[in-house]
């Protein structure tokens, strides 16, 4: 038996691929709310209830607002996590597997990596880009995800806020640079390091 897992409030968190979560909270369903030209994810958590590995594909489709506005499928993406392991003590944090890497979907389907672990979690990160032309308004619809033969729809809202968010940043970045950070690269130089 297979179960997905969302939540608004814990959409960004890190949830471990061998561990169990706490699940009291959690809603079953997506709510996105993001300005034009923006960039806006959500996490979804699938887990394997089963003792044998789980294919698994998640299918967008357009959403509709009530005025019959469309936000298009081709808008979103979904991208299958990558997990490391973190050894006991090594950053002052709990041991286990955890998701670093984002692997965009097709990718993952086309190296046969989309598939859940048995009694594990698969996180799966969500992109939503909102075009600058699109239409304020709140817009409603259902994302799938299939597990061998089980069918999840999980319903789907998203929010287009009244306002577009600039195409030039400027804002200043501040990039910490230290050996530690560098010395894994496959080029070690000083050129590496400048770049």
């Amino acid at each position: 038996e297979e179960k997905t897992r969302t939540s608004e409030e814990e959409s960004r968190l890190k949830e471990l691929q061998d561990k169990e979560y706490n699940i009291s909270n959690v809603k079953s369903n997506i709510i996105v709310s993001a300005a034009k030209n923006e960039y806006e994810g959500w996490q979804l958590i699938i887990t394997s209830k089963g003792n044998v590995k789980t294919e698994y594909t998640i299918t967008a489709s357009d959403l509709i607002s009530e005025s019959g506005d469309k936000y298009e499928a081709k808008n979103v993406a979904f991208f299958h996590e990558l997990y490391i392991e973190v050894a006991p003590n090594e950053y002052y944090t709990d041991e286990g597997y955890y998701p670093d890497a984002i692997l965009p979907m097709e990718k993952a389907v086309e190296y046969k990596e989309n598939y859940v672990k048995p009694s594990e979690n698969q996180g799966v990160y969500i992109e939503f880009y909102i075009p600058k032309g699109q239409k304020t308004g709140k817009y409603y619809g259902s994302y799938t995800v299939c597990c061998e033969n089980q069918q999840f729809d999980i319903p789907v809202v998203l929010d287009v806020w009244d306002f577009e968010v600039s195409d030039t940043t400027t804002a200043k970045s501040l990039f910490l640079t230290k050996w530690d950070y560098w010395t894994g690269e496959l080029d070690t130089s000083q050129e590496m390091y400048k770049a």
